[in-house]
Formats: structure tokens, C-alpha cells, sequence
């Protein structure tokens, strides 16, 4: 099997933006509580528990994409964790457009997944 520099390329940038990702979203979660309040006593409005966690998930699958891109050991598993990471970035999309609605920079998360899956194709 041979894997596309593309591939390889934009799954390096996913691994960083992932881990990122990963790291500020187990902050989020951890200390919900005190966010919460904080928030409250502001009279801002807060996300629920749930927003937290997907946004978390949906980083793990990320990360999982990339790192599977960059082994390459199976074309099927790199093919399912792309498309997985590709329905996170749509979900987030559709939740970004029912709460404030859509913008270019939303509209540009979708340039990774999509070279993500291009170079996927590239490679044999």
C-alpha cells in the first residue's frame, strides 16, 4: 500500500490540531461546575455537559483519523475514521448554524476532512 504525502501531510496537522483539542476539552469538561457559575453570576448563557462531551468525542475520532492516516496500516480503517471525522465536522456544522448561525470561517472546518478524504483517494 502506498500513502499519499497529502494524506500524510494533512493527517500530521490533524494529530496537532486534535491533541489541542483533546487537551482544552477534558479542561472544559473538568471544570464545568465552576465555568457554570461563573457564567450564572455573569448572566451569560452556558452550554450543557453534552456540547462539552461531544466536542470531546468528536476530538478523539479526530485524533484517531489522524493517526490512522499517518500508519496507514489498513486503507478500510483509514476510509471508516474519515468518514466518522467527516460526520463530526458536519454535526458541529449544522449545531454552529442553529445556534449562531453559519459563517466562513465555519464553512473553512470543512478543508481539512475534505483533503483529509482526497488524499485518502490519492493513495493506492
Amino acid at each position: 500500500m502506498k500513502k499519499s504525502r497529502l494524506l500524510h501531510i494533512v493527517s500530521i496537522i490533524i494529530i496537532i490540531h486534535s491533541t489541542i483539542s483533546v487537551v482544552y476539552g477534558s479542561i472544559a469538561i473538568l471544570t464545568y461546575n465552576s465555568m457554570t457559575s461563573i457564567m450564572e453570576a455573569e448572566g451569560l448563557a452556558n452550554y450543557s455537559i453534552g456540547v462539552y462531551t461531544f466536542s470531546l468525542i468528536g476530538a478523539c475520532v479526530e485524533l484517531a483519523a489522524g493517526i490512522a492516516g499517518v500508519m496507514y496500516r489498513s486503507r478500510k480503517t483509514v476510509l471508516i475514521l474519515g468518514i466518522l471525522y467527516c460526520l463530526y465536522i458536519l454535526g458541529s456544522l449544522c449545531f454552529s448554524a442553529v445556534t449562531g448561525g453559519l459563517s466562513v470561517s465555519g464553512l473553512s472546518s470543512c478543508i481539512l476532512p475534505a483533503l483529509f478524504m482526497w488524499g485518502w483517494y490519492q493513495s493506492k
